[in-house]
């Protein structure tokens, strides 16, 4: 399953996203979290991030995923930073939803992490 940013924003309230991100760093204090550094891959273009992590007591298995690159804006037509993120079904590991961090626009869910209405800043 794909989300776009209105399906996010249709099923995820700011309240519940609060709650969700108050139980996330509730499990890296008691360290029940996994959660590996960043790893950066460089390319000949770009830049692209890796983050992972595993929350044991909520069950939720995810990856997210950004790419910078400078040029995209006027090769591509696209923004300077993508980001995606993978959530996967932790029984079996398949991935479930896969949610765009609204490319065009800055990325919603970091609005929500944040606690605010507004679009990040994109780099």
């Amino acid at each position: 399953m794909i989300l776009s940013r209105s399906d996010v924003a249709s099923i995820l309230s700011m309240k519940e996203c609060m709650t969700a991100v108050e139980m996330a760093f509730r499990e890296l204090s008691e360290g029940t979290a996994i959660m590996p550094l960043r790893t950066a891959i460089t390319t000949p273009d770009g830049l692209a991030l890796y983050m992972p992590a595993y929350l044991k007591q909520m069950g939720a298995l995810a990856c997210k995923v950004v790419t910078v690159y400078k040029n995209n804006p006027a090769k591509h037509k696209l923004p300077t930073t993508i980001g995606k993120v993978l959530l996967q079904d932790r029984r079996p590991g398949m991935l479930s939803v896969s949610w765009t961090a609204d490319i065009y626009r800055g990325a919603y869910g970091c609005s929500q992490r944040c606690g605010n209405q507004l679009p990040c800043q994109e780099g």
